[in-house]
């Protein structure tokens, strides 16, 4: 959490800048190289097809767990910022196939990547129409591109426009009695990543106001408790006092953190268009 790119990950996937700060301060230590790699291994001893995300890296760190791990295995998390910085970091992990995110500020960072590179994916933050314009572009190159919605002080309103959803969309969802009994069981927009930081503390989500943790030690054992007991955040789901009187509430989207976030400010009360 030293790299700003940790915190721009964060932000990136939170939709937050207060959540990437309240990490920060959390955990604000880099994590020990060989402890890194002793986690990774730990990881892989698990699950061998776990895709670990990794960030924060610099060029010697980079090329010391490509000779260390499989490939398949990994997945490089890094802005544009420090790609347009550090070239070589680039090169690298296009000579090696390296599957890797570029972090990319929308409208303002500029990445040359090669085409045609199905291992290269991006990340980006949607804050305005404009970057929403942008955004619908890239989805014609050849990377996978993945957007995420992010608060400001000024967008409140194009947000909510985002997370709205109308009546028609939600009778139009095929298999409705399918997406009923998974939304029932599990959250899709927080379901299976886990968050190991500096410490080796982990966290199954970044809701600020999550008070499971977890240590790396108690990984394997913690987790199968969690999910019989259905104490794990990825089960966190659409049970808001509005929604429990409601028709739609397990055919709406699970809530992601934006939508928590503005629940919990008392700044929206309900997805559906002109309720």
């Amino acid at each position: 959490m030293n790299k700003s790119d940790c915190s721009e990950y964060i932000a990136i996937q939170s939709g937050l800048s207060s959540c990437a700060e309240s990490f920060q301060k959390r955990y604000p230590y880099a994590m020990n190289k060989s402890t890194i790699k002793t986690y990774i291994q730990g990881l892989v001893s698990i699950n061998p097809n776990i895709v670990v995300n990794i960030c924060g890296l610099d060029i010697d760190f980079l090329n010391d767990i490509i000779e260390s791990f499989n490939a398949r295995n990994l997945n490089i998390i890094i802005s544009a910022t420090t790609l347009n910085a550090s070239p070589e970091i680039l090169n690298t992990l296009i000579n090696t196939n390296l599957s890797f995110s570029v972090l990319l500020n929308l409208p303002i960072d500029q990445i040359n990547l090669p085409s045609n590179r199905n291992h290269i994916s991006i990340l980006t933050k949607i804050t305005d129409k404009n970057d929403l314009e942008v955004y619908l572009n890239l989805l014609d190159s050849d990377y996978k591109v993945k957007f995420f919605p992010h608060l400001t002080s000024e967008n409140l309103d194009f947000i909510k426009s985002l997370l709205n959803i109308s009546e028609d969309e939600l009778l139009g969802i095929p298999q409705k009695y399918q997406t009923i009994k998974i939304n029932n069981l599990i959250n899709s927009n927080l379901w299976g990543t886990i968050y190991l930081f500096s410490n080796g503390n982990i966290h199954y989500s970044l809701i600020n106001d999550s008070n499971k943790i977890i240590t790396f030690n108690n990984l394997y054992d913690g987790y199968k408790e969690d999910l019989i007991n259905g104490t794990i955040d990825w089960i966190f789901n659409r049970n808001y006092t509005e929604c429990k009187k409601c028709m739609y509430q397990r055919l709406c989207p699970p809530p992601n953190y934006i939508e928590h976030y503005l629940r919990c400010n008392n700044t929206l009360r309900c997805l559906i268009q002109d309720s």
